[in-house]
């Protein structure tokens, strides 16, 4: 949506009469007519990266900042997740449907030019850009699904209070000091401590 691949014939600089065909990535050129479709595809991508990548920091760097997450702001982040980002990503893929692939000035010029359709697609096709939108979708959805089905992340809870049975052994010196030492400690179980009304 942003970038198209471009066949160029680019010369050999030491021979002249040799010439090459090559395969770049320009970015789209302001001769490229945008019609509703494309600028909607391209106003989608910057929606999914500014709200996706926005929530992903607050995920990443909130309990640092503010607390424990809430499990409604957890619960509505995938929702956002599920609900808007993962079918606004899969509407990108109306860039196929867009004047960009199905009546390019880029490509009429070539033909035009050149007299050879086999150096340039007319429309636009399948590549990896493609292949990574499919990634994409599914891993934003996925994302959504997995926050929901492990929940908010929780603090770890201290345990209850133990009472705890210590063994001391005393020796008497024959210096009249005394020496103690630890010999065991055996934990009992849990109590609850009585709390003190004010």
């Amino acid at each position: 949506m942003w970038y198209q691949k471009r066949t160029r014939i680019v010369e050999n600089d030491f021979n002249p009469s040799y010439v090459q065909q090559e395969e770049t990535c320009d970015e789209w050129t302001t001769d490229v007519d945008a019609d509703g479709t494309l600028k909607f595809v391209r106003a989608a991508s910057l929606i999914i990266l500014v709200v996706g990548g926005l929530l992903g920091i607050i995920l990443w760097f909130r309990p640092c900042l503010v607390g424990r997450i809430t499990k409604l702001s957890w619960f509505a982040i995938a929702v956002v997740y599920m609900a808007f980002i993962t079918p606004l990503q899969a509407l990108t893929f109306l860039l196929f449907r867009s004047n960009a692939c199905t009546d390019n000035p880029v490509v009429a010029s070539i033909e035009e030019t050149l007299n050879r359709e086999d150096l340039y697609e007319t429309k636009c096709s399948w590549d990896q850009a493609s292949t990574a939108n499919v990634f994409a979708t599914f891993l934003w959805f996925s994302t959504g699904v997995a926050m929901i089905y492990v929940g908010e992340p929780l603090n770890p809870q201290p345990g209850p209070p133990e009472v705890q049975t210590v063994t001391y052994e005393r020796t008497d010196m024959p210096d009249g000091t005394v020496s103690v030492n630890k010999v065991a400690v055996v934990k009992g179980t849990s109590v609850d401590i009585p709390t003190k009304e004010v």
